[in-house]
């Protein structure tokens, strides 16, 4: 049972859980295909020691070529799970020290997989230096998430979006821009306005412009030290 009464924040719970649901479908999609790919080649491999076995001529080459696709397979499956980690753990951290670039890494990763479905390129711009946020992983990971959803979101096929950020003296600038213009919809008014409820929650500030012909740019201004307890974590996964 919930304990949270607010209606902004019941909408932070049950949208942190639609984050984390789609992040984990994802990952557990991409993690099936690993397997299936390794099981393709686990057949592949039994049909040439099958052959070899009814007197075929086992062919060296081609099992060379088998047994080296299986690592690339393992590497590909193990960078699935540790996001998959990363995403889990960041449930379980209350508040704490978050490298802002480091965020943004993760979270872009995760969401390479959407873009690919839209067949939309997200570029970045992250230089590889320490900018330390104080508090919850996971909300910042979402807000981040929000932010590239709302941008893919309005992007057509074959263009990009592009995810940087800044350091402020009193905390960080997040730009997130794409190349069309968002449509008025009811579905988008609904995500800009959580987004919106989200930003104010981890008390930053959001500016948000769009026209046709000219792009999308999200900007997200954030404090060093992110407003505490939002969503209820103890809700993500229960």
């Amino acid at each position: 049972m919930r304990a949270m009464s607010d209606p902004k924040l019941i909408l932070l719970g049950d949208r942190g859980l639609g984050f984390f649901g789609a992040i984990s479908a994802s990952l557990s999609h991409d993690l099936n295909n690993v397997l299936a790919t390794v099981s393709e080649l686990g057949g592949l491999l039994e049909e040439l020691v099958d052959a070899s076995e009814h007197g075929r001529p086992l062919d060296p080459a081609r099992l060379k070529r088998t047994l080296s696709r299986i690592p690339a397979q393992v590497k590909r499956g193990q960078a699935y799970v540790k996001q998959l980690n990363c995403l889990a753990h960041s449930v379980d951290q209350d508040r704490s020290s978050v490298d802002l670039g480091e965020a943004l890494r993760e979270v872009i990763a995760l969401c390479e997989r959407f873009a690919r479905l839209r067949e939309v390129r997200i570029e970045s711009n992250v230089p590889d230096v320490s900018l330390a946020l104080q508090g919850r992983p996971f909300d910042l990971m979402h807000l981040i998430y929000r932010c590239v959803d709302l941008t893919l979101a309005a992007s057509s096929r074959g263009s990009s979006i592009h995810v940087s950020f800044e350091a402020l003296e009193q905390g960080a600038l997040i730009v997130v821009t794409g190349e069309a213009g968002l449509e008025d919809t009811a579905e988008l008014r609904s995500r800009t306005a959580f987004l919106e409820v989200l930003v104010e929650a981890v008390g930053g500030t959001l500016q948000l412009t769009s026209e046709p012909g000219h792009g999308t740019r999200v900007t997200v201004e954030l404090p060093r030290v992110l407003r505490a307890r939002i969503t209820g974590a103890e809700n993500v996964t229960a």
